[in-house]
């Protein structure tokens, strides 16, 4: 069984995810209306079956959150220590995260430009694959998030 730490910590990553997932569903339904008052339904077949799938993801993610709080999570643990006969801190595990953080929070930010009314270059995309960016990648930022940070609460000092 987790600690109260760990369960309220996983808690609120379920709950996070779980928002995402309404704004992802949310944005596919827009994305769906667009192209169809667009008449480019066709166009953008790719993006909405990429947003149905990528749904189904953060559904997992919600569902391994979820048993995190029941059991705890072997797999933050494993993957952000390295375990010999102490409890280190892996330092490939925190870059990755750094790196996925940065990236996504790249992407986050142009494809929430494009969608308000900011003027930057849209490349010709459709809009439909700006609102399948948002979700992903505000999704993905926020897991790596939580990844970077869970050794810094998890991990005891002179283990």
């Amino acid at each position: 069984m987790a600690n109260k730490k760990e369960i309220l910590f996983f808690t609120l990553l379920a709950l996070i995810v779980g928002l995402f997932a309404v704004g992802s569903i949310a944005a596919f339904i827009y994305a769906a209306y667009d192209a169809n008052e667009k008449g480019i339904v066709f166009g953008v077949t790719f993006e909405l079956v990429y947003m149905g799938l990528f749904f189904v993801v953060q559904f997992f993610a919600i569902l391994m959150s979820i048993k995190a709080v029941q059991n705890g999570s072997f797999i933050f643990s494993e993957l952000t220590h390295i375990r010999n006969n102490a409890k280190i801190r892996s330092k490939p595990a925190a870059i990755i995260a750094l790196v996925f953080a940065v990236i996504n929070l790249a992407l986050f930010v142009y494809a929430l430009l494009v969608v308000l009314p900011v003027n930057v270059p849209m490349f010709n995309f459709p809009l439909a694959l700006f609102l399948a960016v948002l979700p992903t990648s505000i999704t993905i930022l926020t897991i790596a998030i939580f990844f970077y940070i869970y050794p810094f609460i998890f991990l005891q000092k002179g283990e």
